[in-house]
Parts: structure tokens; sequence; C-alpha cells
């Protein structure tokens, strides 16, 4: 298992829990889930433009 704490970001603690699940989910960084999380606001909302 991939084992990473992502610096800097200031979220919430239940946020920081959904990003633990789904590292351990998905076996990827903590900067890996919030990457793609990202990626996938920004289609949404170049969607809705």
């Amino acid at each position: 298992m991939i084992q990473s704490v992502s610096k800097g970001y200031r979220l919430k603690p239940s946020t920081h829990n959904m990003v633990k699940k789904l590292q351990l989910n998905l076996n990827i960084t903590q900067d890996k889930v919030i990457r793609a999380a990202m990626k996938l606001y920004s289609e949404h909302l170049k969607k809705q433009q």
C-alpha cells in the first residue's frame, strides 16, 4: 500500500477522511486522489459554461 501524506492542504477533517478512504481503496497517493477530484471538478465547471 502506498503511504503518503499531502502537505499544505487545508481541508475539513471530513474531507481528509474521504480522501484517505479513496486512497486506501484505489491504492494511490493522497496527492493523486486530490488531483483527480480537481480534474473532475474542473471538467464539471467547463460543462456548465
